[in-house]
């Protein structure tokens, strides 16, 4: 079974091709297409038993990414030869991280109370820009606990927001007699 430490690789090996090429950004959508490959159940069955010949599987992989560059397919190819499919997701978040990294980009994860109109998450990723100084993209989750606001979690900072919080806080202060 491959390891995460496996997916790590590959990523860098990618990444670096991908910097070589100038194709940084050009390859997120190509992982996340091996990811939607990994989706096809039948065919990821096929490819992973061991009993069907490799040059069949090869075949199989040129034919389902033809519109895909031939570096994918090579990739898709190689991980299959090796039994390492199921890597394709680590494989595209640390390819992801690691692109992000380059490009000055941080990731926000914000949860909500409720789903983020495209207005509000464009106003919210440009006050988290200005706050980390890097451009901001969010990957948004929904949390009906929280009440409302939002709680942002970008790296290793947590900015909480949430209507939840806030009132936590007001009854901590409120029992302390300091409110």
């Amino acid at each position: 079974m491959p390891r995460k430490g496996s997916a790590k690789r590959y990523a860098e090996v990618i990444f670096e091709l991908a910097r070589e090429r100038s194709e940084l950004e050009a390859w997120v959508p190509r992982l996340q297409a091996l990811g939607d490959l990994m989706q096809n159940e039948g065919l990821r069955t096929v490819l992973e038993t061991p009993e069907i010949l490799l040059e069949e599987k090869v075949g199989l992989i040129r034919q389902a990414l033809a519109v895909q560059s031939p570096l994918l397919q090579n990739l898709v190819c190689l991980l299959t030869s090796r039994g390492h499919l199921r890597l394709a997701p680590a494989i595209l978040e640390e390819y992801q991280r690691l692109a992000n990294a380059a490009l000055g980009i941080e990731v926000a994860r914000v949860t909500t109370a409720v789903p983020l109109e495209p207005e509000e998450r464009a106003r919210i990723a440009s006050r988290l820009s200005q706050l980390v100084e890097r451009e901001v993209r969010i990957q948004s989750q929904v949390d009906g606990s929280i009440l409302g606001g939002f709680i942002a979690r970008i790296g290793d900072r947590l900015i909480d927001g949430s209507l939840r919080t806030q009132l936590q806080e007001l009854r901590r202060h409120l029992v302390a007699g300091t409110g």
